[in-house]
């Protein structure tokens, strides 16, 4: 075979082996256009709708006037917003039966009415941290969304904006929030609401047909709740209000709330995280109810705990020295334990003395003597010393003899 055959056949495997390899092609561009002064928009052909630019998306009159409604809703299935837009236009992706997922960008400040009404699939939403408003009806019927946490800023929730959302157990509130927009998490999934400190107003049906709303816990702050607002509520157990009953009787309570009134109230006092030292338990921040002495909700007990050291070797006593028992020390309060981690009175040794078995006054184990108090080195040494000692206790014997 010829070289020049040998090559073709080359780049023949070459290019067979080539369209075996998956290639990932960039998406077309099915449409595009303007939804704002400074604000685009691009659909490709695998479903991500993508809004571009800087400043306000346009806020439409009605879902009619969104230019992608009539013919490409039904093809969205990822929305991104990217930073420099700073607003969802009213009604821009109500409908959009297939979409799936949201992307926010950080420069996002408000979400018109009716934004994402009806988005059946969408499955979650993350808000970004400057958000200051939801509009009504913003997420109403959206089936698959489970949990939301609306960003500090945001005073308000609209009305609907949540409703119907039927998978939406966990709702975080912030603390900025004033007022609970008529029905606002009507039909939803919820178990616990924490409704927070500054909020004056539950507005009507705003948690009706929760059925599965178990707790609720309502702050000294609130003044009115509207009609309907917990009814058939029909698993509403507990209410833990943030004050005293005179201040619960102070509160406009509307009618048609009977799952609220007839649930065990407690009248609880927020308390603070009190940390467990080496003898004594501790507690997580929770809700104290006065009336049964208990928490509530939180209060978890922190077991008292040492913190123990590596186990530390005995150190054996000498004649002079006391010596230690192997031991754990806890790293905090000191305090030492055994090697079942039992408490010690004390983990000293005694120094042994300096025995003298031939009573001679020299140390049986360092050879000190008694009396000079230093290490006999030879036999005249020892001699002297027992000379010393017989004249000291002669000195001793007359002393005793002239009184």
């Amino acid at each position: 075979m010829s070289k020049t055959k040998k090559l073709l056949t080359i780049i023949l495997a070459v290019l067979m082996i080539a369209t075996t390899i998956p290639v990932a092609f960039a998406a077309d561009i099915v449409e595009s256009g303007n939804c704002g002064t400074n604000v685009t928009w691009t659909l490709d052909d695998k479903g991500t709708f993508t809004v571009k630019g800087s400043g306000n998306m346009t806020a439409f009159a009605r879902q009619s006037d969104v230019p992608w409604y009539s013919t490409y809703r039904t093809s969205i299935k990822n929305v991104v917003i990217e930073d420099g837009v700073t607003s969802i236009g009213n009604y821009s992706f109500m409908n959009c039966s297939n979409l799936i997922s949201v992307s926010i960008g950080k420069d996002v400040k408000s979400i018109g009415k009716y934004a994402f009404c009806a988005c059946h699939k969408l499955e979650s939403v993350s808000f970004p941290a400057g958000l200051m408003s939801i509009g009504d009806w913003a997420f109403n019927n959206c089936h698959k969304i489970t949990s939301v946490t609306i960003p500090e800023g945001v005073t308000t929730t609209g009305n609907y904006t949540f409703s119907s959302c039927y998978a939406l157990e966990s709702v975080t509130l912030p603390a900025s929030l004033t007022t609970i927009g008529t029905a606002a998490f009507q039909s939803c999934k919820l178990k616990d609401v924490v409704i927070p400190d500054n909020v004056k107003n539950i507005y009507s049906y705003s948690f009706s047909l929760c059925k599965s709303l178990e707790t609720v816990t309502i702050p000294k702050s609130v003044t009115s709740i509207g009609k309907s607002a917990f009814s058939s509520c029909e698993s509403l157990e507990n209410v833990n209000y943030l004050g005293t009953a005179d201040d619960w009787a102070k509160i406009s309570v509307a009618d048609y709330n009977a799952p609220l009134t007839v649930a065990t109230s407690h009248y609880c006092e927020a308390r603070e995280a009190v940390a467990a030292t080496c003898t004594t338990d501790g507690n997580e921040a929770g809700l104290y109810c006065t009336d049964c002495e208990e928490y509530v909700e939180g209060g978890k007990v922190i077991a008292a705990s040492h913190t123990y050291s590596g186990w530390i070797e005995a150190i054996a006593p000498d004649c002079e020295k006391d010596g230690t028992l192997g031991h754990y020390s806890c790293e905090v309060c000191g305090v030492c334990f055994d090697a079942e981690y039992e408490e010690l009175d004390s983990i000293v040794i005694s120094a042994t003395g300096h025995p003298d078995k031939n009573n001679d006054g020299i140390c049986d184990d360092c050879d000190i003597c008694e009396y000079c108090e230093i290490v006999h080195t030879n036999i005249f040494h020892n001699i002297f010393c027992k000379i010393r000692r017989f004249f000291v206790l002669l000195a001793n014997f007359l002393a005793v003899v002239d009184k």
